[in-house]
């Protein structure tokens, strides 16, 4: 079902949406999801993304599935950027992509493919 999920610029910025949305609603104590409780406490945020980066590596070392390790990446991701949202920064999920996209296709320039 997962792999059924296209990703696109849309889905990706969708999600970016959703945190900002939380963003804005830091001031309102009516509206509390985790989001928004993790955004009102930056140093909760950085702890949460610290707990998060150990679960990567114990997935990673104790051999579980790549889906499981997938998962963990997902949840570490969400929680960088939200610790990075509560202090200021407004940090993108799309951005980072396309970071990461132009870095390898940059690699990719330098050492092409031996024929």
């Amino acid at each position: 079902m997962i792999n059924d999920i296209e990703i696109s610029e849309w889905t990706v910025s969708a999600i970016d949406r959703t945190i900002a949305d939380r963003v804005e609603l830091i001031n309102e104590p009516a509206f509390s999801t985790y989001t928004t409780e993790l955004l009102r406490n930056p140093n909760k945020a950085g702890k949460k993304a610290g707990e998060e980066f150990a679960e990567v590596m114990m997935a990673i070392m104790a051999d579980e599935c790549v889906e499981a390790c997938e998962a963990e990446i997902a949840d570490l991701m969400y929680a960088v950027v939200v610790a990075a949202q509560g202090r200021g920064k407004r940090v993108a999920i799309a951005q980072v992509l396309r970071i990461l996209i132009a870095r390898n296709i940059a690699s990719a320039q330098a050492t092409p493919l031996a024929s």
